[in-house]
């Protein structure tokens, strides 16, 4: 099952899962699929690549995955990256901190989890086969792979289990640092997270960036400074991102207009939102809906 992440926080109820996670498996050669937009999530995700080669950015920190490798991604993080080669083979499990901790927080919730639930435990992003205790943690995830594809009677307990053991194999191996905390830093990047939830909910309205700096409690300048630092975009052309992606699904599952879908999106001006699909998308919006339709 191949699924897109979005561009903005992704929020999705843990009773919605079929696991005690969500796992999805992305190999392709679409050029799409080598992009990932910056966004953020309540969610630990973690990533492990298989085949190719990624430079992405977590907490404002450039990382790099190739074959193999397996990528930490903290909750409430935005990252954004791009794959450089042909294929992309790699697996990715996300799930929420407390989906591991017991109903009365006890002791070793305390001790081993609640670090990762306030961001207060720092992992490295990528851990290596060459690095110590790397096929502990791999065989934790090739056994969540297995079971996510076979589902035995149990299976949801199961995974709980692997998980647990892959948290485990993290503290033994002497991955789990305490993490260095920088106030303005922190304030700087809850005003990003903050502007990327806002623009995820009012993109269809006529947003400025004076109103979103505004929101956010910046100067113009200044917001637009740091939205670039942590998104590596501009505030206008990430509102512009979420319109076309918004754009491209509608497309594809209702029977809109293109002027209906447009208006929708934010734009009030057709032709303005013609050039920025085709030049995102490289087809008018009528010739994706014709492709993606004769695809199906």
């Amino acid at each position: 099952m191949v699924r897109e992440l979005p561009p903005y926080e992704e929020r999705v109820p843990k009773d919605s899962y079929d696991m005690p996670m969500r796992y999805y498996h992305i190999n392709s050669s679409n050029p799409n699929d080598l992009k990932m937009f910056a966004h953020w999530h309540n969610e630990i995700e973690i990533q492990l690549f298989e085949k190719g080669h990624s430079v992405s950015t977590i907490d404002n920190t450039e990382i790099e995955a190739k074959e193999n490798d397996i990528v930490f991604i903290p909750s409430q993080s935005i990252h954004f990256g791009c794959a450089d080669l042909p294929v992309l083979n790699v697996h990715t499990f996300i799930f929420h901190a407390e989906t591991l901790c017991s109903q009365n927080y006890d002791s070793s919730v305390q001790k081993y989890f609640k670090p990762f639930i306030n961001r207060t435990a720092h992992i490295p992003y990528v851990i290596s086969p060459a690095d110590k205790g790397y096929a502990q943690l791999r065989g934790c995830l090739d056994e969540i792979i297995t079971l996510a594809h076979e589902k035995p009677v149990g299976y949801e307990l199961l995974v709980r289990i692997q998980l647990t053991k892959f948290f485990v194999h993290l503290y033994q191996n002497g991955y789990v640092k305490p993490k260095k905390v920088s106030t303005v830093a922190d304030k700087n990047y809850q005003a990003v997270r903050d502007a990327i939830t806002y623009i995820e909910r009012n993109y269809s309205l006529p947003l400025t960036v004076d109103k979103i700096a505004a929101n956010a409690g910046f100067s113009k300048s200044r917001f637009m400074s740091i939205f670039k630092e942590f998104t590596n975009t501009s505030c206008k052309k990430y509102i512009n991102k979420c319109r076309m992606e918004s754009a491209q699904n509608l497309l594809v599952s209702t029977n809109e207009t293109v002027l209906e879908i447009a208006i929708s999106c934010g734009y009030n001006n057709i032709s303005l939102f013609n050039r920025e699909f085709k030049k995102t998308y490289g087809a008018t919006p009528m010739e994706y809906r014709k492709i993606k339709r004769a695809q199906a």
